[in-house]
């Protein structure tokens, strides 16, 4: 932007082309100057940008300068109704007419006229006479042009902000546009068309021209059409200003000067290069859900890409900071608010991304769910602080989605789908608040019954039909209310929030699905269980509570062993004692040579030695003499591996052997059995061995 005292040579010629142009209003019959380059325009238009009245200056002018004779003509032709009746018409308007300036010398001169829209129009007089160069000839060719084809107007306020824009059909139809619905009267719609290179410098011309007096736009750019191609174009313009000094209209004309820049071969070359910047611009940008530049230097914002959504909250008349926070209250969900806005502060932007390229904060928006936020550095200035940044944000809800199954994952049971003990203890200060506020809760401990009996005597797949079984009487009975949780193999814990007056009932519909339940076998499905709620203590906090319901659990369950006539304690005490009869217990699987240690006393230095295979040891316990030599022979011969697995593959059940062995010292009679487990099959032999003294 340059003022009118330091405009190049080619911008001063362009005025000079023209004595004066007007935007002149058929409502309000209101005349604004755009130009003035004579004295006789100047002498009419003292105050040069202010808005007067049409009739009151042609009265004025052809007073002073248009002879007697002729001054009833020009007035006549000059009417508002005569020049809108020629432009609606399409006729166009043109008037020639003889003035006298102010030396006293009769010259020639032209009044034109172009529509600007459909309550306005520019007027501009000219000499007819007028010789004038090769340069003068062609600036007078594109200021016509622009004239005639690219005028467009910004209302401004006080401040200088936008306030409305209007965009002329001409104007639209140079970029490839027919109708408003195409190309809106917005100013965001045309500085999308810049290309991105040259937006930044336009945005600081026009910015600069609405606070400057007197101040001209003279701007070469490039702008991508509705066909995607780019051409070079060139706009002229000028800010006018209230008696005050309070800006009000920027008025300017637009022009296609692709012939003027450069030869042909460079503008393919710069086309193609725009083509390959704008394709990878393209491709990023769809990545992300909205994509903005940010320059930090002069406060303002460019969009890349972005929603209808946002744009309905964007006032490009504020600074970035303002639109940056208008649009973050207006999108974004009140709970992820406070955090947001902090992370959006332009104002500390500088210092939080010192020395980083990057920085992200993810958040919820209204329309889109999970959003990740991102600034990126584009460019810094020598002190090593971000001046131009993109602010990015790019739905996530997808990853945010599986984020939160894993975490349901690591908090939920596989086998009944219940929230696990982990899940349990990080829940327990959430119902902590719900005692503070006395909501009702009430906790339910359980415990299987007969569950080890189950997995020893039917197996392990019997097991867990037993546990599933029992998980959905649970579930039937106390989902709807709260959580369930499993929080050990046969324990688990029910949280739920209820009326007192119906507890009794969810506890009687509980006990009743359990009394009908059964799986294999007729196998019944019994749970002891311990009850308590918040009314019975309502002073305590949750642990506490637990304590309490846990205590009623065991002692339903002691209760219920008690009737069945199963102690399961004397069960624990009964294995204790036979395990303590033998000198060792191992568990083997001669498929595949290897063993586990279960029981051994220190007189048992047959499975000593922890990295030999399970054959190795009965051949190092004849080497160490704790089997008797007189033994010896047949100890080995029937411990041999193919000797024992063929032994089972001839579906022999038990295996025993007698022999004598160092025991405290002496040989005495021992007893090694082997018996197949459980899972023993003819593929997988896996076997217990157990070794006694039989004295």
């Amino acid at each position: 932007m340059k003022n009118s005292t330091g405009m190049d040579e080619h911008l001063k010629v362009l005025f000079k082309t023209f004595r004066s142009a007007y935007l002149v209003n058929f409502s309000d019959a209101s005349i604004v100057p755009i130009a003035l380059n004579d004295d006789v325009a100047s002498f009419v238009f003292p105050d040069y940008d202010q808005s007067r009245d049409y009739r009151e200056r042609g009265l004025l002018f052809s007073k002073k300068f248009i002879a007697a004779v002729d001054r009833d003509e020009f007035m006549d032709n000059m009417t508002l109704q005569n020049i809108k009746k020629n432009l609606l018409s399409g006729a166009g308007f043109s008037y020639r007419f003889q003035s006298i300036n102010l030396r006293n010398k009769i010259e020639d001169l032209e009044a034109t006229a172009q529509l600007y829209d459909e309550n306005s129009f520019v007027l501009a007089f000219r000499p007819v006479k007028r010789r004038v160069d090769n340069i003068e000839a062609s600036v007078f060719r594109v200021i016509y042009e622009t004239l005639g084809g690219g005028i467009f107007s910004i209302d401004l306020s006080s401040d200088g902000k936008v306030v409305r824009c209007l965009w002329s059909a001409a104007f639209r139809k140079l970029l490839g546009y027919s109708s408003e619905e195409e190309f809106s009267n917005e100013v965001r719609t045309f500085l999308h068309c810049i290309y991105i290179e040259d937006r930044l410098p336009f945005i600081r011309e026009l910015k600069s021209s609405f606070k400057k007096r007197n101040s001209v736009v003279d701007f070469k750019f490039r702008a991508f059409m509705k066909n995607g191609s780019v051409r070079w174009f060139r706009i002229a313009g000028t800010t006018t200003f209230s008696a005050e000094g309070k800006s009000e209209h920027f008025f300017a004309s637009m022009v296609n000067i692709e012939l003027e820049v450069a030869d042909k071969g460079e503008i393919a070359r710069i086309h193609d290069e725009q083509a390959k910047d704008f394709s990878i611009l393209g491709s990023i940008s769809a990545i992300y859900n909205s994509m903005h530049l940010v320059d930090l230097e002069d406060d303002f914002v460019i969009e890349y890409s972005s929603n209808e959504f946002i744009r309905r909250f964007v006032k490009y008349n504020d600074n970035a900071s303002a639109q940056m926070k208008e649009v973050m209250c207006h999108t974004i969900e009140e709970d992820s608010l406070p955090g947001v806005l902090e992370f959006t502060d332009l104002k500390t932007l500088s210092r939080r991304m010192r020395g980083k390229n990057y920085i992200s904060h993810d958040m919820v928006a209204k329309h889109s769910g999970w959003l990740r936020a991102a600034f990126i550095l584009v460019e810094k200035n020598a002190a090593g602080e971000p001046v131009k940044v993109l602010f990015t944000t790019q739905k996530i809800q997808e990853e945010k989605e599986k984020e939160r199954a894993l975490i349901l994952q690591s908090n939920t049971d596989e086998l009944t789908r219940f929230l696990n003990r982990h899940a349990f203890v990080e829940d327990t200060e959430e119902y902590n608040e719900y005692l503070r506020n006395k909501m009702g809760l009430a906790v339910i401990m359980m415990d299987l019954n007969g569950l080890k009996q189950v997995n020893d005597t039917y197996g392990h797949e019997a097991g867990d039909k037993y546990i599933k079984a029992a998980a959905d009487c649970m579930k039937d009975s106390f989902g709807s209310y709260g959580h369930l949780y499993r929080i050990g193999g046969d324990e688990f814990c029910a949280v739920i929030f209820s009326p007192n007056d119906i507890f009794e009932d969810i506890k009687k519909d509980f006990e009743e699905r359990l009394f009908e339940k059964k799986i294999d076998k007729g196998i019944k499905v019994t749970v002891s269980c311990g009850y308590v709620r918040q009314s019975e203590y309502p002073e305590f906090m949750f642990n506490q509570l637990l304590q309490v319901a846990d205590e009623r659990m065991y002692k339903a369950k002691a209760d219920y062993y008690s009737k069945s006539g199963t102690d399961r304690r004397g069960l624990q005490d009964a294995f204790d004692v036979l395990r303590d009869s033998y000198i060792s217990i191992y568990k083997i699987n001669m498929t595949d040579d290897t063993y586990s240690v279960i029981s051994k006393t220190s007189e048992d230095s047959e499975m000593s030695g922890s990295h030999e295979g399970f054959f190795r040891k009965f051949d190092r316990c004849v080497e160490v003499g704790d089997v008797h030599p007189d033994d010896a022979e047949e100890y080995l011969a029937r411990t041999k591996p193919d000797y024992l697995k063929s032994y089972f593959k001839s579906k022999n059940t038990i295996y025993c052997h007698y022999y004598r062995r160092k025991i405290n010292g002496s040989y005495k009679r021992a007893m090694m059995e082997i018996v197949p487990a459980k899972e023993y099959s003819q593929d997988n032999q896996v076997c217990f061995l157990f070794v006694k003294d039989i004295e």
